[in-house]
């Protein structure tokens, strides 16, 4: 691969076609630009930078409202109409989810616009170079890193962009989309961005700690399930079986008589990974965690009858900062708003405290409990089993579960990875992870509302077609 240009501004005329661009866009807060209501963003790719530009905050948190507002109207709809995704042009309650499309494209191009605003040159020039890129197929990845220096608890939290759900009409306008949606030739999600780029955003940190690998002879996975969502999609014995299996294959990924012990630890409420940290004093490698949410509160429902458990932002950020040799911790915490900040804090706030967090895998906004879990599992394959780098995992299966992968942001270096010891034989890839249709009736919103409404639906099985991968560059 050709190395990247010598000029200080990237643009389309000195790219060599076998140029692959690694995007970076630095999301900056120092305290001068806090009390002026800024951020600042400075995007580059390889080493080269274009100039910085402001971008005010209270007309940004109006569009990330917005869009949001925007992905929740598909979840309920799909939620209460799950046919839907069989029929995206039929109009079902006075909406079709092709509709419901355009709306979210039309927020995320105000998201979009808000980002990169046509004020100036610079604005503009960046603007070309990304699309240029995209258009290409250039694009490797595409990394936010925020660097915030008020992040303390007297200042409001940096707002959480939904980059995922960014959407540029200037390749498609919204009555072009519409028209093409509906007549079924062609499937346009891949204009968003989280289905379009290996996408992630986290905290800047040392390049050489975003791409050392985990060893895999002394990772560690917490598997925290709430009892009665995993008691209903249990009700199907496929489900089980499936789910059981994957735990066992990750736990055959290393010989049981290693000193490390187990990878897999399943649990089920705050006391067992609070004892599993203070007795090896150490932070597992991996947190999956699939239960009720909101916001700044985690929650777990058991079936014995005890009342149910609410673990809060610092309640979960004070567990882990307990261990006195905490490991490397990648989270995944698989519940609605877990990307959100309420004036209580956030999970990405909290984490990012943390030298040894590199960070979450979180939702953008309400979600479903099949969905989600069938989201979690395919994540466990791939990131364990077939041990795919973070990011790229994470872009496979937002293209491969749309809408609903839209909802799941990637909060972390995208290149972390397990490695597997180089004499391990290869392990047997599983089929697909899918959740039979019968098991309607036990989904759930996984968000802090369903602990006492909950509606169903049947939205098990279904997917829409996703838009077929790019093809790479070829060298010439």
């Amino acid at each position: 691969m050709a190395d990247a240009p010598d000029n200080e501004t990237l643009n389309e005329t000195s790219t060599p076609k076998t140029y692959l661009a690694s995007v970076v866009c630095q999301v900056i807060r120092t305290r001068d630009l806090r009390d002026k209501g800024q951020i600042q963003l400075r995007w580059s790719a390889n080493g080269r930078f274009f100039p910085p530009y402001l971008v005010p905050v209270d007309k940004l948190e109006t569009c990330i409202a917005d869009v949001r507002l925007a992905i929740q109207d598909i979840v309920t709809s799909l939620e209460n109409a799950p046919e839907m995704l069989k029929s995206p042009g039929e109009i079902i309650d006075g909406v079709s989810l092709n509709t419901l499309i355009i709306e979210l494209a039309k927020a995320g191009k105000s998201l979009y616009d808000r980002l990169l605003p046509k004020e100036d040159a610079t604005q503009r020039e960046i603007e070309k170079w990304l699309k240029m890129l995209a258009a290409e197929d250039r694009v490797d990845t595409v990394e936010i890193q925020i660097d915030d220096e008020c992040a303390d608890d007297l200042t409001k939290p940096l707002p959480t962009i939904p980059w995922n759900l960014l959407f540029d009409d200037k390749l498609i306008k919204p009555a072009e989309l519409l028209a093409r949606l509906n007549s079924g030739a062609v499937d346009d999600w891949g204009f968003f961005w989280g289905a379009k780029f290996d996408l992630s955003c986290g905290k800047n940190v040392n390049p050489f700690k975003a791409d050392s690998p985990i060893d895999l002879e002394t990772v560690t996975l917490v598997v925290m399930m709430d009892e009665t969502i995993l008691a209903n999609l249990h009700q199907d014995t496929n489900t089980k079986v499936e789910f059981e299996d994957l735990l066992q294959r990750i736990d055959a990924l290393r010989d049981p008589d290693s000193p490390a012990g187990k990878i897999v630890h399943l649990m089920h409420d705050m006391a067992s990974l609070e004892s599993f940290i203070e007795e090896r004093n150490q932070t597992p490698d991996v947190l999956y965690w699939l239960s009720h949410a909101k916001p700044d509160s985690l929650f777990l429902e058991f079936l014995d009858g005890r009342e149910g458990e609410e673990v809060t932002v610092d309640r979960l950020a004070s567990t882990f900062a307990a261990a006195e040799n905490p490991k490397r911790l990648v989270a995944f915490l698989n519940g609605c708003q877990t990307a959100e900040a309420s004036i209580k804090g956030s999970f990405l706030n909290a984490f990012r405290k943390f030298d040894f967090c590199d960070g979450l895998i979180a939702t953008e906004r309400e979600t479903l409990d099949v969905f989600a879990h069938r989201f979690g599992m395919e994540f466990l394959e791939s990131f364990f089993i077939r041990q795919l780098p973070l990011g790229r995992i994470l872009h496979n299966l937002r293209r491969s579960s749309l809408p609903l992968g839209l909802l799941y942001g990637t909060y972390c270096p995208p290149n972390i990875r397990i490695v597997r010891k180089s004499d391990m034989k290869a392990v047997k890839r599983s089929a697909p992870y899918r959740i039979a249709p019968e098991l309607g009736a036990s989904l759930r919103k996984l968000s802090a509302a369903a602990l006492t409404t909950a509606r169903e639906t049947r939205l098990a099985n279904a997917t829409v077609k996703p838009p077929a991968p790019p093809q790479p560059w070829p060298d010439k």
